[in-house]
């Protein structure tokens, strides 16, 4: 694997959203939501206006996670809370976002790190309100 350009498709958000992965899907979808300026360069979404775009995908791809077991709550941090999988295998973490600016930076943090260190890589499995 060439992490120079794998790291330079992330980063540049040139890659297409692959099959299987939400985290690139709603990264995609994000970046074709992004205005144009007066000029070439693109004006980047607040992040309520991201939140808003990013609902609109979980409507429309029924992308929603509809229920929390609270039973199976396991920790609070800063920015997520953290509950312990049916099966126990793996955990389900609730995350605000809190210390990004944005959503797209929270996505590009999360495929950042899946690059990395793929043994403990991040799936996004659905949004939840």
């Amino acid at each position: 694997m060439d992490f120079r350009y794998e790291l330079q498709n992330i980063l540049s958000a040139t890659g297409q959203s692959t099959a299987g992965n939400l985290i690139q899907t709603a990264a995609h979808y994000l970046k074709q939501g992004q205005k144009t300026g007066k000029s070439i360069e693109a004006v980047r979404l607040t992040k309520d206006e991201e939140a808003a775009k990013l609902i609109e995908m979980a409507q429309t791809e029924n992308h929603w996670i509809e229920h929390i077991d609270e039973s199976r709550f396991i920790a609070r941090g800063a920015e997520q809370r953290v509950y312990l999988d049916i099966d126990a295998r793996f955990v389900i973490k609730l995350n605000d976002a809190v210390f990004y600016l944005s959503w797209s930076d929270y996505f590009l943090s999360l495929q950042i790190h899946n690059l990395f260190f793929p043994g403990t890589a991040y799936m996004l499995i659905g949004f939840y309100l």
